[in-house]
């Protein structure tokens, strides 16, 4: 399959992938605004859902890297890398929970 590559974004998602933890938060608004308008150009693009839910997952944010990478899994099934986040996403909710549940009374 072919997938849409953005390069005017490329660099933000680069930093926001594969950065230090400062390009990352650096980068976050620039790279909601990339991917926000890559989705616009290619909203069944699953590898850009897919990198959507890493954004999401390295920030944390459980429940919208869920939602992206199950997009992803809807739009290519077959799609290992998206499979394999949604399951490393379900690990580290699942750590953050236990964690939580230590400090209750």
């Amino acid at each position: 399959k072919k997938y849409v590559l953005f390069p005017q974004g490329f660099e933000v998602l680069r930093d926001i992938n594969y950065g230090d933890p400062e390009a990352m938060q650096d980068n976050n608004n620039k790279a909601m605004v990339t991917f926000e308008q890559a989705i616009q150009c290619a909203p069944s693009d699953p590898f850009l859902w897919n990198q959507i839910g890493v954004f999401y997952l390295r920030q944390e944010h459980y429940a919208n890297a869920k939602e992206a990478f199950e997009t992803s899994i809807q739009l290519d099934p077959h799609y290992f890398n998206a499979w394999s986040n949604l399951g490393e996403c379900s690990r580290a909710n699942c750590q953050k929970i236990k964690k939580k549940l230590k400090f209750l009374p």
